[in-house]
């Protein structure tokens, strides 16, 4: 698989879009806000944003090495015999 495929699966797609969403509310719209409540609210949002994409990048990640882990052992060793004694 190549590198930029694995970057393209849901997981990456989903949680990269919500932490630029995150960063957006809190870095650009909220300091824009001239009420200090709605400014706060809009930063803690947009950290919540960050972190919940940033968390569905680790279970992307997760899921493939799951799965890679489950194909390696899915496949018998091809060393040669072993000594049990």
């Amino acid at each position: 698989m190549s590198r930029l495929r694995v970057l393209a699966t849901p997981y990456w797609a989903i949680g990269t879009s919500l932490a630029f969403l995150g960063v957006a509310l809190a870095r650009v719209i909220g300091p824009a806000l001239a009420e200090d409540a709605a400014r706060r609210y809009t930063a803690a949002g947009g950290h919540v944003l960050v972190g919940l994409g940033l968390f569905v990048i680790c279970l992307g990640v997760r899921n493939r090495l799951r799965a890679a882990n489950a194909d390696t052992a899915a496949e018998p060793d091809q060393t040669g015999p072993q000594n049990t004694a």
